[in-house]
């Protein structure tokens, strides 16, 4: 029985060192992610790459909507354009007619 106890204990022992290596290659793949998107960020801790994703977002929000203003603002300014146009060339028949 000894013998199995033995056997039992190397095999346990091989277990755990596979899984040892395991986890330990594991870990050093998360930091080197860490270490990228701190990088990438230019912060020091995974708080601030959350908050400049989210300040990133926001920005990237804010800038939809400017354009959307810019050609709402666009449309706008060119409708006012043909009815101040349309107007002109009303006045400028009635002159005509008038002459």
């Amino acid at each position: 029985m000894l013998a199995s106890e033995d056997e039992s204990l190397q095999i346990s022992a091989k277990v755990g060192g596979c899984i040892r290596e395991a986890l330990e290659t594991e870990i050093a793949g998360h930091r080197a992610i860490k270490k990228d998107l701190l990088s990438a960020f230019g912060v020091m801790s995974l708080p601030e790459v959350v908050e400049r994703d989210e300040l990133l977002g926001e920005r990237e929000r804010l800038r939809v909507t400017l354009v959307e203003l810019e050609e709402q603002l666009s449309t706008e300014l060119a409708m006012d354009g043909v009815t101040q146009t349309r107007l002109l060339l009303e006045d400028s028949r009635t002159c005509v007619v008038r002459a």
